[in-house]
């Protein structure tokens, strides 16, 4: 027998105090009286409801309100020793992954989902079990075991730490080149202080960014918002017990069914990973394997099973940034490469079409180790033995479109945006915030801003630092281009994160920064 889905009359009293049956009791007036005024509006629901929200609330985009609450308690805990405890083993975790990972071509990522719903479970297992016993640190420093109830602030803050922490620190790549092809061992100390200054010297450019791209209601920060309603499903926030309920059992349904699943693809059957329908019907036809095959070729009709393959970000991207991406493979991977591949424009036809390997003319790899003296010094007559360097027609699409899409950004900001930042900057110059009057702004303002200067300290500190291994620790680097590196990443702040802030897509600055 199914039984008929519950339906509820706002004109009834016992209907109401059915569905606000979960909200705290001196919230069920007020709660009740907005409902009431719903009813008695007819226009309400065409109007969608906009012109009943408060000023405040109505300057908020529509999906922000949908996502975010609008509501705030300043005394909820925030840096507590739980915090303290499951952000270090999250971030102690993702470095050592993401660390072994850089070194591999493929290899799973190590997600801010997971610590999210992982630390969640551990956070309330923590408030259920620590005892609230105050401990007293050197006779200096006070805290609490366990303050209460696992907060979402908490919550949120874990998984900041264990992102932050638990990235790939690009300065390892200069200290394993040196090791790895050189054979060139960096002091520790040295090491470490390069990887510290490295990653410092992003965050301190997070004093330009901010009142650029942080107060602004209409950046929507789509990457955000996902997260956000993970925390408060998981917490149940802004929706009734049932329906809250219904959504972990619906989440761990599909969380075991593909644990489950991952292991057919990977191991049951591998051929799932990779359908070329077109190579089935010609299997030993050279150019159907150009274009379908997924291995090497263009991947035309060519399908996965494997949800390791499936890129998360349909989830985050709004709906026009994925069909701008799409787009864009098209033209480029279907279109670009076959032409300049059969032409032979650029390349013979015998090397690779995908691979990221250097080569020679021949198609064999290209030593380019015998380039350089052990002192790092380029060597013409090696040069002029060994010939040019070839690398596959798709990398050479790629170096092209990584500067035509960095410089695309300055030129978006430049056409769209150019009036919005020059307000911002006089602002500034008369040493005053834009005072944006949405609810978001209005809450965030009961708290106090992060001083300039402990920005502009950590930026000396790195600058100093990095100066300073330049000179001692022979990094095949002059003073002068770090400099103008630095200056340049100064400048990508603002339009790069513009673009990531209203689309989720994150515009690649590693070719650009090559050069």
């Amino acid at each position: 027998m199914v039984q008929d889905e519950k339906t509820f009359d706002i004109k009834k009293e016992g209907d109401i105090n059915t569905l606000i049956g979960h909200f705290p009791p001196e919230q069920k007036d007020g709660i009740k009286e907005e409902l009431a005024g719903i009813e008695t509006d007819p226009g309400f629901l065409e109007r969608g409801g906009e012109e009943e929200l408060e000023e405040s609330i109505r300057l908020v985009p529509k999906i922000v309100r949908e996502l975010v609450s609008m509501d705030d308690d300043p005394t909820l805990p925030t840096i507590t020793f739980r915090y303290f405890v499951l952000s270090t083993t999250f971030a102690t975790l993702g470095a050592v992954i993401s660390q072994i990972a850089w070194f591999r071509t493929t290899a799973a990522s190590y997600s801010v989902f997971f610590v999210q719903i992982v630390s969640y479970w551990l956070g309330n297992l923590m408030a259920h079990t620590l005892p609230s016993k105050e401990i007293n640190l050197f006779g200096i420093f006070k805290f609490s075991l366990n303050p209460g109830p696992f907060s979402i602030k908490e919550h949120v803050l874990i998984a900041i730490g264990a992102s932050a922490g638990a990235s790939s620190n690009l300065g390892e790549i200069v200290v394993s080149v040196k090791d790895l092809f050189y054979g060139e061992q960096m002091h520790p100390l040295a090491a470490i202080c390069l990887m510290w200054a490295t990653i410092w010297m992003g965050y301190s450019f997070a004093a330009i960014g901010r009142n650029f791209l942080l107060y602004d209601p209409e950046l929507i920060w789509p990457s955000a918002l996902i997260r956000i309603a993970l925390y408060r499903t998981l917490r149940g926030e802004g929706q009734s017990h049932d329906v809250s309920q219904k959504q972990i059992r619906v989440f761990w349904m599909v969380l075991v069914g593909v644990f489950f699943w991952s292991f057919l693809p990977e191991y049951v059957f591998p051929f799932t990973s990779s359908l070329a329908v077109l190579c089935w019907f010609a299997p030993h036809n050279d150019t159907i394997k150009f274009i379908s095959s997924g291995l090497g070729g263009m991947g035309f009709l060519n399908f996965t099973l494997n949800w390791s393959n499936i890129t998360s970000n349909i989830m985050i991207n709004p709906w026009w940034t994925q069909v701008t991406i799409f787009i864009a493979f098209v033209v480029s991977v279907w279109i670009l490469v076959p032409i300049v591949h059969f032409t032979g424009a650029w390349n013979p036809k015998s090397l690779p079409v995908m691979s990221n390997r250097l080569f020679t003319a021949n198609g064999t790899r290209y030593p380019f180790t015998e380039l350089t003296n052990k002192m790092g010094h380029f060597q013409q007559d090696a040069y002029d033995r060994l010939g040019n360097v070839y690398i596959s027609t798709y990398n050479i699409w790629e170096i092209f479109f990584g500067y035509a899409t960095f410089l695309s950004a300055f030129v978006q900001i430049f056409l769209y945006s150019r009036l919005k930042i020059w307000s911002t900057i006089h602002h500034l110059r008369q040493r005053k915030q834009h005072s944006f009057k949405d609810r978001l702004n209005v809450l965030m303002s009961a708290y106090e801003e992060v001083p300039f200067w402990w920005y502009i300290t950590l930026f000396v500190c790195c600058l100093v630092t990095m100066l300073i291994l330049i000179q001692t620790q022979d990094l095949y680097l002059p003073w002068w281009t770090y400099v103008v590196g630095v200056i340049l990443g100064g400048m990508s702040v603002v339009p790069m994160g513009f673009i990531y802030a209203i689309s989720a897509f994150h515009v690649a600055t590693g070719t650009w920064n090559e050069l």
